[in-house]
């Protein structure tokens, strides 16, 4: 991916899309009764025709799809986005933090870039491997190890806790782009699992829940 380097400019679109999801955005979110809030220790803005696309951190609790015209299949969501980091490197040492109004017990990860519309962007950009959770709140870190595949890998926490911070301490490494990407980052209140099936077209026959 093309790296903006232009601190200024990269400064005020993150100022944006934060006032974006925490006004007209923030019904959009997977987990909005905990109003999650995320911050990375770097994001990727691209260059892309007509202006800058921005990887945030809060794109990590959007919606992936939505129900489509005839109600009979879920659509993957065509605007939705992954975190990706903007460091130099494969993004090994970064990290991101989630904190709630609402204390969670388990998390949902979902790993890479997901977009069900170009499947070939979960190989071409380097993902995750091995994660550390530190609970801020309840000083306790779990050690957890995500496959290479597309799917959700849940974590149950040992304590409910409102706030916690994600680092890479390992990654898969893309076949094009070192930059290393996750799609969503999901707080819940009781062990789930997320799964879901897509179609090249970026219809989704099977996304939901499976408790």
């Amino acid at each position: 991916m093309k790296k903006l380097v232009c601190y200024w400019l990269v400064m005020g679109m993150v100022g944006v899309v934060i006032a974006q999801h925490r006004g007209r955005d923030n019904p959009a979110f997977l987990s909005s009764e905990f109003n999650p809030k995320y911050t990375a220790s770097s994001i990727m803005m691209e260059e892309v025709s007509g202006g800058v696309r921005i990887y945030a951190a809060q794109n990590l609790g959007r919606y992936l799809y939505s129900v489509a015209d005839d109600a009979t299949q879920l659509v993957w969501n065509q605007e939705h986005l992954p975190w990706m980091e903007g460091a130099a490197g494969n993004g090994v040492g970064q990290t991101i933090k989630l904190s709630c109004d609402k204390s969670f017990s388990s998390l949902n990860i979902l790993n890479g870039y997901v977009d069900l519309a170009n499947p070939s962007a979960f190989r071409e950009n380097s993902r995750a491997k091995s994660i550390r959770i530190e609970d801020l709140d309840n000083g306790l870190v779990y050690q957890l190890k995500l496959a290479d595949e597309i799917a959700f890998t849940g974590i149950q926490l040992k304590l409910p806790t409102c706030n916690v911070l994600l680092l890479i301490t390992e990654v898969y490494e893309g076949s094009v782009y070192q930059d290393a990407c996750i799609s969503a980052l999901i707080p819940e209140d009781a062990p789930s699992t997320f799964y879901f099936q897509g179609q090249g077209d970026g219809r989704a026959v099977g996304v939901g829940r499976r408790f």
